[in-house]
C-alpha cells in the first residue's frame, strides 16, 4: 500500500522487496520496514528507514490515530509523512483493501480476478482494483479485457487522479490506440509519477517505437539512474 501512495513521491522511488539483500540488488540506498499495532482503539504505525550502506536507522516515523477511521487512514498518514507529494490510497474501504490484498497475493488467475472482483463490489470506484483484474485479464487471456475496461470507465470520474492517469495509459495499449496517442497517456502519468521505473520504461519504449531514439535513450537513462 505504501508503494502505491508513495508512487507520486518527488523524492523517493518506493520498490516492494521481500527481502533486505533485494534491496542491495537493484541499488537501493535504504530501506523501510513497518510494523502495525491495534490496541486500545487506535491503529500505531512504526516506520525505520536504514541506510543499506551503513546499517544504520536514519530514521522512525511513528503514527497513531483513532480506528475509527480505519486502517487506511493511517496509512496514507505515514506516506505524507515520508514524501509531501504521496498521494491518497485508491479506496476508503479496509474491506475493499483485504480483498485486493488477497487477490494480489494468490498466484492462482481465477482466484485473484474473484478477490479482485470481491474488492469492486465492496468499493466500485476501487480504481486499482480494476487496473489489477485488467493486468490479470489481459496476461491470462482471461476474455474479460473489453467489458472490464467498459465497467471501469463507468466509474473512472470517482477514481483517484493517478488512477485517472493509469486507467487512460492502460486503456490505450489494451485498445492498441494509435502511438501518438499511447504516449501522450504515458507521458502524463510520468508527470504524476516521476520516478516510477514502470513509467519511465513504458514511454522509452513507446519514443523508440516512433523513432525517437533520443528521447528514448533519455528516458532509459533515467530510468538506470
Amino acid at each position: 500500500m505504501l508503494q502505491t501512495d508513495l508512487a507520486t513521491a518527488a523524492h523517493v522511488s518506493a520498490v516492494l522487496v521481500e527481502r533486505e539483500s533485494q534491496g542491495y540488488q537493484i541499488d537501493s540506498s535504504a530501506t523501510l520496514r513497518a510494523t502495525v499495532e491495534h490496541r486500545n482503539s487506535r491503529y500505531r504505525i512504526t516506520a525505520v528507514v536504514t541506510g543499506l550502506a551503513q546499517q544504520n536507522a536514519e530514521q522512525t516515523l511513528v503514527v497513531s490515530r483513532p480506528d475509527s477511521g480505519g486502517f487506511i487512514y493511517v496509512a496514507n498518514e505515514l506516506a505524507r509523512e515520508i514524501d509531501a507529494r504521496a498521494s491518497q490510497f485508491s479506496t476508503h474501504s479496509d474491506s475493499a483493501l483485504q480483498a485486493y490484498t488477497q487477490a494480489v497475493t494468490s498466484s492462482d488467475p481465477q482466484s485473484r480476478m474473484n478477490s479482485l472482483q470481491r474488492a469492486t463490489q465492496i468499493d466500485p470506484n476501487f480504481g486499482l482494483a480494476y487496473l489489477s483484474a485488467l493486468d490479470t485479464a489481459s496476461a491470462h487471456g482471461a476474455g474479460a479485457v473489453q467489458s472490464l475496461l467498459s465497467e471501469a470507465a463507468t466509474h473512472e470520474g470517482e477514481f483517484t487522479r493517478l488512477d485517472q492517469a493509469r486507467f487512460t495509459a492502460i486503456r490505450a495499449r489494451l485498445s492498441r490506440s494509435p502511438l501518438a496517442e499511447q504516449s501522450s497517456a504515458a507521458s502524463a502519468l510520468l508527470e504524476q509519477t516521476p520516478n516510477s521505473l514502470d513509467a519511465l520504461v513504458s514511454l522509452a519504449s513507446l519514443r523508440f517505437l516512433q523513432n525517437d531514439g533520443r528521447a528514448g535513450e533519455q528516458l532509459m537513462q533515467r530510468a538506470l539512474s
